[in-house]
């Protein structure tokens, strides 16, 4: 008895269905290619059965004989009903409408779940229809009809990944999904905007789908080294093929291999690799992020918006689960965020809309991971925005609802102040979200707009967070009084236990935004006078008495919103004690295994290089023996990549400030080339030659990246270096709140005054009943 024979009535009816089917989508298909002149019959030759038949023809009806006596289909190799009409899908002789209707076919097949992962031959069967669709090539006939077959292939690749099989493709099937979705939606420019719209959907539901499975992707280990999949040109180059690739998803009057007839062809024997996982959700995830650009044109900013209602797709699928894949994480600390903050430059409100969709999924699920990202955004694009100068009105009403919504989440505001305003280093982001609220609330001879009463929204929804929490919370002991200390303490190394209890970390953090007060006081002062900002800092023991080098030095180093200029004149000076604070201030870097270029932006990054020449000589002096001490050659036969010596550092070091200069400044004319940068350092490694890819590697990442030699306000993409270094130097966690509630005396306290106002000046101004409820809800709350 054969396995066929060894089913239940409920399976034959299954397997009648499924037989019908199909015989229904072969005829269907026999009598389109009949229409065609290559397979029509000729009137008055014969019978059809005297016809040499063509070989596509012959292969229908061979599986026509045959499916009717199949039982057990779940035993059969889907190939075997597969074949013929991926051979009609892969042909260059097969019209629009014959492709059109075996693609068809092929996504009913799918969809109706003809096989499953456990079948024999599932995943090379996958494969093979992967291959066929994404290779799909067809006579064209007019622009509507193509447009048909290629909407019909947009539904099958789809069906690949929808189906029970689909968890067996590979990598680089699934990277060749998306590589032909993409191009269909987008490659010639030509396409109508129905299709462009339905192959825009068609990736949004890929996207979901793929990034779906991410928690349930093995986790790997940063410093293991995924396996590139083949597609990997395509995406990292932002969607363009190379020239030798064959172009899948085209016509056969634009590009048929010679030689090549597909009737004829036999399927290679390919390699199967494992199913999908980590390297292709990074290749996808790589190529949407690099789609989020800076240009202006309207076809871009379209791509852009495309690409961030993506990615945000990608974020509410994947959630939590980003974190769990270093990989991934280290995508979206660094390329992500940085392309977010430069597309928040753009002037066009659906790029901002989407961004701060984006940047509100990132917050939710990975604020943990992106303490410094999130203050650069926040204070880059959102403040900036919102702030209303030299934007337009409705950009300035889009930030202030993105931060609208911000503060409507039970944390938000206590992340803010525990993370950024209660950290030395960091701006007081609390404050100055409080500070923008308030001022945007406040009508200036004008009447009541959407902007003030968004504010004060803002400020309200502040306000009924602390309320919330006393009401649910047991209130906490009452905080004490800090006060300045009576000896100089070294704290700017004190780092806090995480693991320690919640009244440890409430202490520790009140105690830092304490210092951080006082220090900002100082700093003003040393702003205004350096010599008595230091006697001023001396007086509140943030330095000590008599001064030290190294406690400068780290005052210099750390201290954010110090005058640069000033910091640059002093570490100039020819005086002894400032030359051993310029030798604590270079000590205190560590450029081990780092370029010099990289080193050196990192150096002048806290201060400004100072005009005289003399100065600037002796700054450069300790940055090259510091700089020569971590990376100088070593062993018998050193490398001309490594500096020789401290001279030749310092001789490169000064050249590349030239060049940085000569890029940059809008009044050369005349660019220095590579070629002269090369001929300029010259027999200056120790006499001998640098290699010249380390002189190629520094002169592309000046060209494309300034070393800031002026003072600049706002967090930009020039920054963004500055945002990774944090990152290194503390992790970049953000320390999640425990409720709030213990912080919330000091928030109350400097929320109070600017809220009461703005609800006084909107209760003085506005009629509207909503408005005024809410002014009244907040006076009671």
């Amino acid at each position: 008895m054969s396995v066929d024979d060894m089913d239940s009535p409920g399976d034959r009816a299954r397997a009648q269905r499924k037989a019908a089917m199909l015989c229904a989508e072969i005829q269907a298909l026999i009598s389109i290619m009949r229409q065609n002149s290559k397979w029509a019959l000729v009137p008055g030759y014969g019978y059809e059965d005297d016809l040499p038949e063509d070989p596509l023809l012959e292969d229908f009806k061979n599986l026509r004989r045959k499916i009717f006596s199949w039982r057990q289909w779940t035993s059969r190799d889907p190939f075997t009903y597969l074949a013929p009409f991926l051979e009609v899908i892969s042909s260059v002789e097969t019209s629009g409408p014959i492709t059109g209707m075996a693609l068809s076919t092929v996504h009913r097949i799918l969809s109706q779940s003809f096989f499953d992962s456990r079948a024999q031959g599932a995943a090379e069967a996958m494969h093979a229809i992967v291959d066929a669709v994404t290779h799909c090539r067809f006579e064209a006939t007019d622009p509507d009809a193509d447009e048909v077959v290629l909407a019909r292939i947009l539904q099958a690749l789809l069906a690949c990944l929808r189906c029970p099989a689909g968890s067996l493709l590979s990598d680089d099937d699934v990277c060749s999904i998306v590589q032909a979705c993409f191009r269909i939606g987008h490659q010639s420019g030509k396409e109508g905007e129905l299709l462009q719209q339905m192959a825009r959907q068609t990736m949004e539901q890929m996207v979901r789908l793929i990034f779906h499975r991410l928690a349930d992707m093995p986790q790997v280990p940063l410093d293991m080294s995924l396996p590139p999949t083949p597609r990997s040109s395509f995406i990292s180059n932002g969607g363009t093929v190379a020239e030798n690739q064959t172009t899948p998803v085209e016509s056969a009057s634009n590009s048929v291999k010679d030689g090549t007839s597909a009737e004829h062809a036999e399927l290679e024997p390919v390699v199967i690799g494992p199913p999908y996982g980590l390297p292709c959700v990074l290749e996808v995830f790589q190529f949407l992020v690099s789609l989020v650009g800076v240009d202006d044109s309207r076809d871009a900013e379209d791509l852009c918006v495309f690409a961030l209602a993506l990615i945000n797709s990608a974020l509410e699928e994947g959630a939590q689960s980003f974190a769990a894949h270093p990989q991934l994480l280290l995508l979206v600390r660094d390329d992500l965020v940085r392309n977010l903050l430069q597309a928040g430059t753009s002037s066009n409100l659906s790029v901002l809309s989407y961004l701060c969709a984006v940047f509100f999924s990132l917050y939710l699920n990975l604020r943990r991971s992106l303490k410094h990202q999130i203050e650069a955004f926040v204070r880059g694009v959102l403040l900036h925005l919102g702030d209303g100068r030299s934007v337009q009105y409705e950009q300035q009403r889009i930030a202030l609802e993105c931060l609208v919504d911000l503060c409507r989440q039970p944390t938000f505001m206590v992340d803010m102040y525990t993370n950024y305003d209660c950290s030395l280093e960091c701006s007081n982001v609390f404050e100055d979200i409080c500070s923008l609220l308030s001022k945007n609330a406040f009508p200036v001879n004008c009447p009541l707009s959407a902007v003030h009463l968004l504010s004060l929204e803002g400020l309200l929804a502040i306000v009924c967070g602390i309320a919330d929490r006393s009401e649910n919370e047991q209130p906490p002991p009452v905080l004490e009084q800090l006060k300045d200390a009576t000896e100089y303490v070294d704290f700017w190394d004190d780092q806090l236990d995480i693991e320690g209890s919640m009244e440890y970390r409430t202490k520790w953090l009140r105690q830092r935004k304490f210092y951080k007060q006082r220090l900002q006081a100082g700093i003003e002062h040393y702003n205004r006078d350096y010599k008595k900002g230091i006697e001023y800092l001396q007086t509140i023991k943030m330095l000590p008495t008599p001064l030290d080098a190294k406690a400068v030095a780290l005052f210099y180093k750390k201290s954010p919103g110090l005058d640069k200029t000033i910091v640059g004149e002093y570490l100039g000076d020819a005086k002894d004690f400032k030359i051993e604070v310029l030798d604590e201030y270079t000590k205190s870097f560590d450029f081990v295994d780092m370029t010099i270029d990289g080193s050196l932006r990192m150096f002048l990054d806290g201060f400004r290089l100072p005009g005289e020449a003399q100065k600037i000589s002796r700054i450069l002096e300790y940055f090259s023996a510091c700089y020569y001490q971590h990376n100088g050659q070593k062993g018998e036969n050193p490398s001309n990549a490594e500096p020789a010596d401290s001279d030749s550092v310092y001789v490169l070091s000064y050249s590349i400030i030239m060049l940085n200069t000569d890029l940059h400044n809008k009044q050369v004319k005349k660019k220095m080339t590579l070629d002269q940068f090369v001929s300029n350092n010259r027999g200056t490694n120790g006499g001998q030659n640098w290699d010249r890819q380390v002189l190629t590697d520094i002169y592309e990442t000046i060209a494309k990246d300034e070393i800031k030699l002026k003072e600049g306000d706002s967090v930009s993409a020039s920054d963004w270096s500055d945002v990774m270094r944090k990152v290194a130097n503390d992790g970049g966690l953000l320390l999640c709140s425990d409720g709030g509630l213990q912080y919330d005396q000091d928030l109350f306290a400097l929320l109070w005054g600017p809220t009461i106002a703005a609800m006084s000046v909107v209760f003085d101004h506005t009629d509207d009943e909503v408005a005024l409820k809410d002014v009244l809800d907040g006076f009671l709350g």
